[in-house]
């Protein structure tokens, strides 16, 4: 059973360069940037917190084994999210 984290993080890591590259080049394209990243720890925390309470339930083996890889990629999105996010007012948050 594979989780595919490292792939998941690569492609994260994929996306926050690219998002970075394009805020450099492009700033008027921030809004819509950070509007995407917001929306993208959302989702994931959403995803993540379902998972985890269907996870409380009884479920079926193999469903239950699809819910907490949902579970898990969710919470590995929405924590790079997260990060991000923070990593990128934390200047805000100190001044």
């Amino acid at each position: 059973m594979g989780y595919y984290l490292f792939h998941i993080l690569a492609g994260l890591a994929a996306l926050t360069l690219i998002s970075e590259w394009i805020e450099r080049t492009a700033p008027s394209n921030g809004r819509v940037i950070r509007l995407s990243w917001n929306w993208t720890l959302l989702m994931s925390f959403a995803v993540c917190v379902i998972t985890g309470f269907a996870l409380l339930t009884p479920l079926e083996s193999k469903l239950r084994i699809l819910a907490f890889q949902f579970h898990v990629w969710g919470g590995t999105t929405a924590a790079w999210s997260g990060l991000y996010h923070t990593f990128k007012r934390v200047r805000g948050l100190l001044t």
